[in-house]
């Protein structure tokens, strides 16, 4: 079964590289919030009609949609009619706040992270903390500026 991430699409005999990626929850998240705001209406959108759409899980585009929900991000309207919308336009929704509310703070190691919570036990011996912060705050800074907006497609 081939998925697509973020306009991509993979097989899924392929397996990915690396260790710097986009989760399948933040991309089934960005596919979600950018299908509602592709409709292009203040009326609710059906998570049904985006699962049968795009053959993406009913079940797992539910707990996105919760989670996303909670994070602030959508709204859901109850009724014949409910579904799911933007709490706010596409172009004011960045990718940061999308990975945050379905995943965390964005971290690329622990010793970056904004918390004293996650201290790495080398740190007594490791000198690479200030820059991994500040590689870290590069990368929030990008996905701040980059907005649900740049993935919509107009059809």
């Amino acid at each position: 079964m081939n998925k697509t991430i973020l306009g991509e699409e993979i097989s899924s005999s392929e397996k990915r590289h690396g260790t710097l990626h986009i989760t399948q929850k933040v991309d089934y998240g960005m596919f979600l919030l950018a299908a509602i705001a592709s409709h292009g209406s203040e009326e609710p959108v059906s998570l049904h009609d985006v699962a049968d759409g795009s053959n993406l899980s009913f079940a797992f585009l539910q707990q996105v949609a919760r989670q996303l929900r909670q994070g602030g991000l959508l709204e859901s309207v109850r009724g014949k009619s409910g579904g799911y919308r933007l709490t706010r336009s596409a172009k004011d929704i960045s990718v940061k706040a999308i990975i945050e509310a379905l995943e965390g703070p964005v971290a690329i190691t622990d010793c970056a992270r904004d918390d004293d919570k996650h201290q790495c036990p080398r740190s007594s011996v490791c000198d690479m903390r200030t820059a991994m912060r500040r590689i870290n705050d590069e990368i929030k800074q990008v996905l701040e500026e980059k907005t649900l907006d740049h993935f919509i497609t107009t059809k």
